[in-house]
């Protein structure tokens, strides 16, 4: 796992023990009081935000749809501290939290196409690059109308919303799937092999190792290490 899933894994745990505590000391003390609410509230809003930011800093970090990344990253740090401030000043105002709503649903929905588009390979095969366009799509179109429906600029498109939510969910789903069911259709394209063919092993690995130091991006080490891959199944080899 990279530093950065550690370190999200870090706060939303941190976020969660919190508000079992805030929970564990409200039960103690016979009551819930509002502040053990908004407390409670509080943290468990800080672990989802972490969760959804992180996904926007990993597809920032990969250097592809970094701006998708950057939006739900800065949603998703809005979207916290407007909640919070509405939950501990007690807002009121119906336009508040549509606003919020919809900044909530942008980090949300933005989030699941950051956490889809982030595991994206080079090679992959045909139907997991359309898995991934769906679920990706699907997650604009929800988003989409989810704001539009919180901004009450449209009439509650809730069936329409629910059915692409299931197609979103199940094209999410099913990309991972056919990408460790087609092994075999993901090999690296063959530019990342131009003009290898017949050096020796070892010269290979010498070139692997090689441009692994000059690797200075995620995308760049995954290409390595298809090109491992598909060393290992070079006929001679198995």
């Amino acid at each position: 796992m990279s530093s950065l899933g550690r370190t999200v894994l870090r706060l939303v745990f941190g976020g969660l023990c919190v508000a079992a505590l805030a929970a564990i000391f409200a039960i103690l003390s016979g009551e819930f009081g509002d502040g053990d609410n908004k407390v409670i509230g509080t943290s468990l809003l800080f672990a989802v935000s972490a969760s959804t930011g992180g996904a926007g800093q990993a597809l920032r970090l990969r250097g592809t749809f970094a701006a998708l990344g950057t939006v739900v990253l800065g949603g998703s740090g809005a979207a916290f501290a407007l909640v919070t401030y509405g939950i501990w000043a007690e807002v009121g105002t119906d336009s508040f939290w549509q606003a919020v709503g919809a900044v909530g649903i942008l980090a949300l929905d933005g989030a699941h196409a950051a956490f889809v588009l982030a595991r994206r390979r080079r090679a992959d095969s045909p139907g997991t690059e359309l898995a991934t366009t769906v679920a990706v799509t699907a997650a604009a179109v929800s988003g989409t109308l989810g704001i539009l429906a919180v901004l009450e600029l449209v009439d509650g498109p809730w069936q329409p919303l629910a059915v692409i939510l299931v197609v979103q969910l199940l094209a999410t789903a099913a990309a991972p799937l056919l990408r460790r069911l087609a092994p075999e259709q993901t090999a690296p394209s063959a530019d990342l092999f131009e003009n290898r063919d017949g050096r020796s092993i070892a010269h290979e690995l010498r070139a692997i190792a090689d441009d692994l130091d000059h690797a200075t991006t995620p995308d760049a080490v995954r290409d390595q290490a298809d090109r491992l891959r598909h060393l290992a199944r070079r006929p001679n080899l198995s």
